[in-house]
């Protein structure tokens, strides 16, 4: 699990003008799906909102556009499309962190060996039959390993990994 670094906080009556647009349907997730009366709320920003809603869109669509018989040589747009919205959530998510006034970052037991992984692919595909393919294997990889920092730097409570979890179960 993700050391938290205050980020689960709860919210003050003087911090009532931070709240989110959308903080009614934490509210109601939270009350829908809490197993004890102690459990966090995820108090998300307009910024992490919509990180959120395009991780569940990614996540939905994701295992409909790839398949083995429409895989081809060069970027497809169904490819396109996910990779931009994989970095565009790596935007919003960084954009978060640079303007908030106390930047939080997750940090996991597994940062470390994730870019050590990234890191020998990357120094493989020269070593490999096909440099072209291998990199093009390399910038998938990329865009799935992208969505683990997304997902433990925005999903603070029960009710978002069980709506995640059940994106998954629906596809």
């Amino acid at each position: 699990m993700a050391k938290s670094r205050g980020r689960n906080e709860r919210l003050t009556p003087e911090d009532s003008e931070q709240r989110s647009p959308l903080q009614f349907i934490d509210d109601f997730l939270h009350k829908l799906t809490a197993k004890n009366t102690n459990e966090t709320k995820a108090n998300l920003s307009i910024l992490e909102w919509l990180v959120y809603i395009g991780l569940l869109v990614f996540t939905l669509v994701m295992p409909f556009l790839y398949s083995r018989l429409t895989t081809e040589n060069f970027l497809t747009p169904k490819e396109f499309f996910t990779k931009m919205l994989v970095g565009v959530l790596c935007g919003l998510l960084f954009a978060k962190v640079f303007f908030n006034k106390k930047p939080q970052i997750a940090r996991t037991k597994l940062d470390i060996p994730i870019i050590l992984f990234l890191a020998f692919m990357f120094v493989s595909i020269f070593y490999s039959g096909n440099i072209a393919s291998g990199f093009r294997d390399y910038r998938e990889v990329i865009c799935v390993m992208f969505l683990f920092p997304i997902v433990v730097n925005v999903v603070r409570a029960r009710w978002q990994l069980e709506l995640l979890l059940w994106t998954v179960m629906f596809t």
